[in-house]
């Protein structure tokens, strides 16, 4: 073998031996900014992550929608519209919530919605 090959054998070794960089976030997170919007500083709690400012933010989603109760962790899994007339979220929050049903003494006066729960109100039997 001349030395050529062992040269190029020599270099296809130590880039094939190099470790690769580990990636982390090239966002610094902005203290002051982070503070503002009530946010944390990394590392982040269970159920956040790291957002465009380099804060920690809650994996939530917005009003109508949620992830599945079943998730082990919403950060992991997008946001799905909540199923009209059975789930709702109101808030910023996780999880789409199962709209409550009215009672047998009690009347619909808004329906579940995707964004709002069903409002029952009481039916008074007068004698």
């Amino acid at each position: 073998m001349d030395i050529k090959c062992l040269a190029l054998v020599f270099c296809f070794l130590v880039v094939l031996g190099t470790p690769s960089p580990v990636r982390r976030s090239t966002v610094r997170p902005q203290p002051g900014l982070c503070s503002l919007q009530g946010r944390a500083l990394p590392p982040c709690q269970r159920w956040h992550k790291i957002d465009r400012n380099g804060c920690c933010r809650p994996c939530k989603c917005h009003k109508g929608k949620g992830k599945k109760l079943s998730t082990q962790d919403p950060c992991k899994e997008k946001c799905k519209p909540c199923i009209a007339k059975e789930t709702f979220n109101q808030h910023f929050d996780y999880f789409c919530k199962s709209c409550q049903t009215c009672g047998a003494n009690e009347v619909v006066v808004q329906q579940c919605t995707v964004s709002s729960d069903t409002v029952c109100h009481a039916m008074y039997a007068f004698v």
